[in-house]
């Protein structure tokens, strides 16, 4: 039975449940330490639902109890963890792992993901991830001929002392598309999800999450960011300049991967960009570009504006271009073949 000694926190979660838990178990998410920084000792979770939040909790327990005589004991644990959970359940505890920044459980099921499409084709691996490809057949080739290039940018005359190269390791990362990339781990752990998995051995990196084309670029970004590019400030300015130059709904996809591998100047780079481009555009505008639907009677609409006025002042924008409009696309073609019982 846990001493009285032990400080307790309560985590509620989306449902409203509350579950008491030793401190010192929950601070394993990074996000909940940061709020027990914060002196806070009842913990919302509005990102966990009740069942999702159950299954963490007993996650942590056990990995509380990880010490050096028992990793076998954990790796059977972990191996029992993940046993049996198809795809749709395995993406709703990375999305709560990543919001709780969980980094050992993220690892876990991320390398799960990859053992299940393992040898799965291109076009299987869009069905699970009900990735909708819209590129025409021309735009495909294009992007695989620049994928055969970039695999191979550890040995690219464009990249900073590439002499020093062979003395490097050399990572794999592999996106979603189920291309590979070959990138030097003094650049690739820039992002704290890379560096984790890193530390844990791992020379191949599964990105289930992150498209080809959105992998590109991060690493371009990457490589120009690692501190051996010798790139004065103004350079990297520049360079960040010319990064973010995109449709708000394309930066949106970067801000997602940025989050997923936690590449902390890479966020704060593209929120700032999003957040430039949306300057004195009207609430309504606003609406358009998020696809937020608002479902305030004439009455409320009105209350709200009275209480915000300041939002609605001087002249705004009021115009939202369609390439800046974030919105769910599930539509387009599926593709019925190689396709997994465990679809999402």
């Amino acid at each position: 039975m846990a001493s009285s000694s032990k400080k307790m926190l309560i985590l509620k979660s989306s449902n409203g449940d509350e579950f008491e838990i030793e401190e010192l178990i929950a601070v394993q998410s990074i996000t909940i330490k940061n709020m027990v920084e914060d002196d806070y000792t009842l913990i919302p979770l509005p990102n966990v639902n009740t069942q999702n939040l159950i299954v963490i909790i007993e996650y942590m327990k056990k990995h509380a109890e990880k010490t050096d005589s028992n990793e076998e004991e954990i790796k059977e644990f972990d191996k029992n963890f993940v046993k049996d959970k198809n795809y749709q359940k395995i993406f709703e505890i990375v999305l709560a792992a990543n919001y709780l920044h969980i980094s050992d459980l993220m690892n876990l099921l991320c390398m799960t993901i990859a053992d299940k499409i393992k040898n799965k084709s291109v076009s299987a691996i869009r069905k699970i991830f009900n990735v909708t490809n819209d590129h025409t057949p021309e735009e495909e080739e294009k992007i695989r001929e620049e994928h055969k290039v970039l695999s191979f940018l550890p040995n690219s005359s464009s990249m900073a002392s590439s002499s020093s190269a062979p003395e490097s390791k050399i990572l794999t990362l592999k996106s979603a598309d189920n291309d590979e990339f070959q990138v030097e781990a003094s650049i690739a752990v820039q992002s704290i999800a890379i560096k984790n998995m890193v530390e844990d051995g791992y020379t191949d990196i599964p990105l289930v999450n992150i498209s080809s084309e959105v992998l590109i670029k991060i690493i371009d970004y990457l490589t120009k960011h690692a501190e051996k590019s010798g790139c004065s400030e103004d350079e990297l300015k520049e360079f960040d300049d010319e990064f973010v130059k995109m449709s708000i709904k394309k930066m949106s996809l970067f801000v997602y991967a940025a989050n997923f591998l936690h590449i902390a100047g890479l966020t704060s780079l593209l929120c700032q960009a999003i957040a430039d481009k949306i300057k004195n555009k009207s609430v309504n505008a606003i609406r358009r570009i998020f696809d937020i639907t608002g479902d305030y009677t004439a009455e409320e609409e009105a209350e709200v504006r009275a209480e915000h006025d300041w939002a609605h002042e001087g002249e705004l924008d009021d115009t939202a271009d369609e390439d800046d409009v974030v919105r769910d696309e599930n539509e387009g073609e599926s593709d019925d073949n190689d396709t997994s019982e465990e679809e999402t």
